[in-house]
C-alpha cells in the first residue's frame, strides 16, 4: 500500500505528458492546459523531495540524502533540456508532442524505479 502511494505522486507526471499529447494532436487547447495543471502538480511534488530527504531521516543520514536529491536535480537540470533538444521535431506534425511523450516515460520510469528501490529499502511484502 505504501508503495502504492509513492507510485501514485508519478502518475501526474504521467498523465501530464500524455494529455499534453493528446491535446496537441487534437488542437484542443482547453486540454492542454489541464494537461499543464498536472504538470504544475507534479513539479510540486518533485520539489518537495528535499524537504521529505531532510525530514524524513534520522539526523546522521539528512547530508547524504539531501546530497543525494540536490544531485539527482543536477542532473536533471542538465538531462532536462537535452531531452526536449532531441525529441521536440521527432513527430513532424506536431511540435514537441514527442517530448511530453518522453516526459511521461520519464515520469513512469522514475515512479518504477523508486517503486523498486523503496520496496527494496523499506522491504515492503
Amino acid at each position: 500500500m505504501a508503495d502504492e502511494l509513492h507510485f501514485s505522486r508519478y502518475r501526474a507526471g504521467i498523465l501530464t505528458g500524455l494529455l499534453a499529447v493528446a491535446a496537441l494532436f487534437m488542437g484542443w487547447f482547453w486540454l492542454f492546459c489541464v494537461s499543464t495543471f498536472f504538470g504544475g502538480a507534479y513539479a510540486a511534488v518533485v520539489l518537495s523531495f528535499r524537504f521529505a530527504a531532510a525530514d524524513g531521516l534520522p539526523a546522521n543520514k539528512r547530508a547524504q540524502a539531501l546530497s543525494l536529491v540536490m544531485a539527482g536535480g543536477i542532473v536533471a537540470g542538465i538531462i532536462g533540456p537535452q531531452l526536449v533538444t532531441h525529441t521536440m521535431h521527432l513527430w513532424p506534425q506536431q511540435m514537441f508532442a514527442a517530448t511530453f511523450l518522453a516526459q511521461a516515460t520519464v515520469a513512469l520510469l522514475s515512479g518504477i524505479i523508486l517503486l523498486v528501490f523503496m520496496r527494496q529499502r523499506l522491504k515492503f511484502p
